[in-house]
C-alpha cells in the first residue's frame, strides 16, 4: 500500500460516526470503514485548541482490531457514557465475527 493512499483522517462532518464518549479532551466515536481488515472503525478526534497537529475537525481512524483496547481506557465506575462503551465494543465484536465468517 503506498503511503499517499492512506487517509487516517475522516472530516467528522461528512463521516457517518456514532460518538459514544466526550469530554474536554476527546471525542470518541464508532462507524463503518474501509480498513484492510473490514473491521468496524473507532474514531477518535481531540477537542483541545493546544493539540500540536491542529486536526481538530477530523477522527483519527483505529482498526477496532486495537481500537478496542483503546476503549476500555475510558470505562470507569462513574463513567455515564459506560453503557454506550460496553455497547460499542459488544457491536463491533459481533460486526467483525459475522465478518470473518462471510470472508
Amino acid at each position: 500500500m503506498n503511503a499517499e493512499n492512506i487517509k487516517p483522517f475522516m472530516e467528522s462532518e461528512k463521516y457517518p460516526f456514532d460518538i459514544i464518549f466526550k469530554d474536554d479532551l476527546f471525542e470518541v466515536a464508532i462507524g463503518e470503514a474501509s480498513t484492510n481488515k473490514n473491521e468496524i472503525s473507532i474514531g477518535i478526534k481531540t477537542l483541545t485548541k493546544n493539540f500540536s497537529y491542529n486536526k481538530n475537525s477530523c477522527y483519527y481512524i483505529f482498526p477496532s482490531h486495537f481500537g478496542i483496547e483503546f476503549l476500555k481506557i475510558f470505562i470507569g465506575e462513574n463513567n455515564k457514557y459506560n453503557h454506550k462503551i460496553l455497547n460499542a465494543i459488544e457491536q463491533i465484536r459481533s460486526f467483525n465475527e459475522n465478518n470473518k465468517n462471510i470472508n
